[in-house]
This record gives structure tokens, sequence and C-alpha cells, in this order.
């Protein structure tokens, strides 16, 4: 190889490493890298349905986003933590929770972290009481094609699933080399390589 190839391959490798942690705005990929407003690189690892967690009538315990995740995905080591976005393009920090009875309005999007058991109870059990992964007012695919048949047949509207509208997407922390560091690595790697050529 000659000298000018070795300086343009290394020239594109600079160039490509200082763009690593840059993700397009598009879905999430599992594996790929993203950076939160704060500066914080995280990984993401997957997501959860809201509605498809424990059914209310087995009393489960409320989870906030980051518990479910812990559930879900399984504990991490001291030095790494989930996040969780309702976003399917970055970190936002936030996740979606239903709330016991329908006493708070709707689907929330709510702090990843925000306190899950109000009512203080052992369970997902009285009002106040929210959680970011519970099977309680939401539709399942099933339950919607059940009420469909029934309403087709008697000339009433239909309804829709809530399957896949309330995803909370979980990211784990990472420690990326710092693009300059990446480079000065690169470039005495690059270095070592001339200098063995020359010896030869």
């Amino acid at each position: 190889m000659n000298y000018k190839f070795l300086k343009a391959l290394l020239g594109v490798i600079l160039f490509a490493s200082l763009f690593s942690v840059k993700t397009a705005n598009a879905t999430l990929i599992v594996g790929d890298v993203y950076t939160d407003t704060s500066g914080e690189t995280w990984q993401y690892v997957g997501y959860y349905d809201l509605i498809l967690g424990p059914d209310l009538s087995s009393n489960p315990t409320p989870l906030n986003g980051i518990e479910a995740a812990e559930q879900i995905f399984g504990l991490l080591p001291a030095d790494q933590s989930y996040a969780i976005s309702t976003i399917d393009t970055g970190v936002n920090h936030m996740a979606f929770y239903d709330g016991y009875q329908a006493a708070i309005s709707g689907f929330l999007q709510l702090a990843e972290d925000a306190q899950a058991n109000n009512a203080g109870g052992a369970g997902y059990d009285a009002i106040g009481d929210m959680s970011a992964y519970i099977h309680d007012r939401g539709l399942t695919n099933q339950e919607a094609d059940d009420i469909n048949f029934v309403n087709a047949l008697f000339g009433m509207p239909l309804v829709d699933s809530d399957e896949g509208r309330f995803l909370n997407h979980v990211f784990v922390s990472v420690t990326v080399p710092e693009p300059s560091s990446l480079a000065i690595f690169l470039l005495a790697l690059g270095g070592f390589g001339l200098s063995r050529k020359r010896k030869l």
C-alpha cells in the first residue's frame, strides 16, 4: 500500500469517528447509541408496552418507568442505569403511565422515575396509584377484536386497540470514548504501522 492511500484512509476514519455518536432522526435501533439533551450517552436495548403488563385484577406492584425496565430487562450493575423515553427518536426521560380506576384522565407522560405507589398500599389497588407497566384501561389487539366482533353484529362503532400506542423505550447508560481519544489512538496505530513498514 502506498503512503497516500493510508493517509486518505486515516482521514476518512478520523472524520467518521467524530460523528460516530450521532444518529439520524429515525426509529430507534437496538444497539445504537443516542445522546440526551444533557449530553449523556445511552444505548437502546428495546421497549415495553404499557398495556401489556400484569392485569390489574392480580393487584400487581405499581411501577414507574425505571422500575418496570428493571423488572423486564433485569437489574444493572451499580455503575450503569436505565433511561426511558416516550419518543422513538431519542431519550426524553419520560414514561407512559396509566392510573388506577381512571383516576387520572387518560394515559399520561410523566418522569421516568415518578412516584407510582401514591396510595401507599401494597399493590395497584387504590385511587392515586399509577404504573408504567399495567393492563388496566388499554385494549389489547385481542380485546379490541372481540369487542369489534360483537359491535359489528349489532351495527355499533368499532374500537381501536391500544397496543403499540404507549411504548416505553429503554436505554442503558454507556461510556463512549471521546472522539479525540479515538482519533489519537488511530493516529498512534497508523504511525506504528508506518514505522514497522519502514523497518522492513
